[in-house]
């Protein structure tokens, strides 16, 4: 189903794999003018990221923003550290702190993954159930791609026998 507003965003439980998008024929017709300009925008890098977890300006223009919170306190730090390991996230509850707006962990993993042209992958623990989320925008795939992941997603939870 679709995620709370963040496009791309999908929640399934729970997911095994990241299957890859299959190839495109060379026959197929060429993206919308939007996909084109927004796969022109530079990713950030790496570098840049570590730089707005710890609460810095990223060293090139346009990575990052004001109004989104980036900035990990050391708990966050911890569990960012975790999730680079591990590949997924894990959070209590949503992730989101009560005294800013958003999630500045989800935030920071969503520019890393963004960088490393990955989907992102986190797990909400609630009191209970716990959902995984899949983020596929980081990808930036074309609408086509993008439905033929979700369908390999949710395939793939529904034979684990998690509801979608």
């Amino acid at each position: 189903k679709q995620g709370a507003g963040i496009p791309g965003q999908h929640s399934i439980l729970p997911l095994a794999a990241q299957p890859q998008s299959p190839p495109t024929p060379a026959t197929s017709s060429p993206p919308p003018l939007h996909l084109l300009l927004y796969d022109m925008c530079a990713r950030p890098t790496l570098a840049d990221v570590e730089r707005l977890a710890r609460g810095l300006a990223a060293a090139r223009r346009g990575t990052g923003s004001r109004g989104v919170p980036h900035r990990l306190n050391a708990e966050e730090h911890r569990l960012y550290e975790l999730a680079k390991a591990r590949g997924y996230a894990v959070l209590k509850g949503s992730g989101h702190r009560r005294e800013r707006k958003g999630s500045p962990l989800l935030n920071v993993l969503r520019q890393r993954a963004d960088a490393l042209d990955e989907c992102l992958v986190w797990c909400q623990q609630g009191v209970l159930t716990d959902h995984c989320c899949v983020d596929f925008s980081p990808r930036r795939l074309g609408r086509r791609e993008e439905v033929m992941l979700l369908r390999c997603a949710l395939s793939v939870a529904r034979a684990m026998g998690g509801a979608a």
